[in-house]
């Protein structure tokens, strides 16, 4: 398990440890499970890169509370999402 307890979402994947570890322990055939896709960045950049990551090092990913169904499309809307949560509460 991997965390970046502490770490704001704002923070680049390479600059979260906990991700830099699990990206670097990767092999082939490991799953990565996620709570939701969308904890995996705030930014759509940083969200892609991620998942750009994992695929590069032939893992899959799964969300553990989104089905399966809902695929890609439920991820980039996720992540289309969070990146608008992001920007609206900095406005404030």
């Amino acid at each position: 398990m991997f965390s970046d307890e502490g770490v704001s979402g704002t923070t680049a994947g390479t600059d979260r440890p906990g991700q830099r570890e699990l990206v670097a322990k990767l092999q082939a055939g490991d799953e990565v499970d996620v709570w939701q896709y969308d904890r995996l960045g705030r930014t759509l950049e940083a969200m892609r890169a991620v998942v750009e990551l994992i695929i590069a090092k032939g893992a899959t990913l799964r969300s553990l509370t989104e089905s399966p169904a809902e695929g890609l499309f439920s991820m980039k809307f996720m992540m289309a999402v969070a990146e608008y949560e992001h920007a609206w509460k900095l406005e404030k």
